[in-house]
């Protein structure tokens, strides 16, 4: 069955949020504390779902705590095919003080095998056709090179898909074989992956230029309070958004994504696709753990963005 957007979590993770009244290295009470089946792109289809479009994620999940994972997503409504393998999915510890003030601790997860690979790569592919988007994101799980990503992204490619990519687990030179049609980073993931700083809005400019001359589609970038910028082509956009109380930064990038894909397949232009994204990343911010963002919310935020063509 095609679908019109199919996720690919290869390292989901369980994202646990605990609320706390200061950051105390001696002693800090935990005034509550809430658990979510996660991971970017079960992140994004969470949030397609809450807004309508009901899409499958496929997923590698550890089999010591493969029930507690699926339980989230079965109390959440998504729709999901999920390979098992040997270990534990990983566990993202967050802590989230009243001031704003923030720790996240990651866990190392299962690893991968190159047959429970295969099985997720083939129903990936069961899922996918031409124009279907296939939304690969989150990092990288020990057992899954670069190389072994970029043939499951050029294989879908192949079938007629629209790859995106989001993950810290790739340079430019590993996206440039792959070829996606966008990915999606943020500033600091940015200089990581080209091993460039820049300053400034026109050398950013520049070097999504120069991203897009190594054969990457487009550049969907996101700069917390900064806004985001999208490069396609020879188009350069800029949005700018209002001043927010962030209550959590988790989950803002694959809520700004989900927002820009949903966008796009309703066929909006660019720069309402990037005005979608930049609200839906400020609304989550709004919103604790890893939750959609609110539809009034995100209603409310869009007369409120800014989109300049730079």
């Amino acid at each position: 069955m095609q679908e019109k957007l199919v996720g690919l979590a290869l390292n989901p993770a369980l994202d646990v949020t605990l609320f706390v009244e200061r950051l105390d290295p001696e002693y800090s009470p935990v005034l509550r504390e809430r658990s979510e089946a996660a991971g970017k792109a079960v992140n994004l289809v969470r949030t397609a779902a809450a807004f309508g479009l009901s899409a499958p994620v496929v997923l590698l999940c550890g089999r010591d705590n493969r029930e507690k994972y699926l339980a989230g997503l079965r109390r959440d409504g998504l729709r999901w095919e999920a390979v098992e393998v040997p270990g534990e999915t990983r566990e993202n510890i967050s802590v989230c003080a009243a001031d704003g003030a923030f720790l996240r601790l990651a866990r190392r997860g299962f690893l991968a095998g190159e047959e429970q690979v295969a099985q997720a790569e083939e129903k990936l592919l069961s899922l996918t056709g031409m124009g279907t988007v296939v939304a690969a994101a989150g990092r990288l799980p020990q057992g899954v090179s670069p190389r072994r990503f970029g043939v499951i992204c050029r294989r879908a490619a192949q079938k007629g898909a629209e790859v995106v990519v989001d993950t810290a687990s790739l340079t430019l030179a590993e996206l440039s074989e792959i070829r996606p049609r966008l990915i999606k980073p943020n500033f600091e993931e940015l200089c990581a992956m080209t091993g460039e700083r820049p300053r400034g809005e026109e050398e950013i400019r520049g070097l999504l230029g120069r991203i897009l001359q190594s054969g990457v589609g487009g550049v969907l970038l996101s700069m917390g309070g900064d806004g985001m910028m999208l490069r396609e082509g020879k188009l350069c956009l800029r949005a700018r958004v209002p001043q927010v109380a962030v209550r959590s930064a988790v989950g803002a990038g694959d809520n700004s994504l989900a927002g820009f894909l949903l966008a796009r397949l309703e066929g909006l232009s660019p720069q309402e696709c990037l005005r979608r994204a930049a609200a839906f990343g400020t609304a989550s911010v709004q919103e604790d753990g890893t939750c959609p963002p609110r539809a009034e919310t995100v209603e409310e935020l869009l007369p409120q963005i800014g989109i300049e063509t730079l």
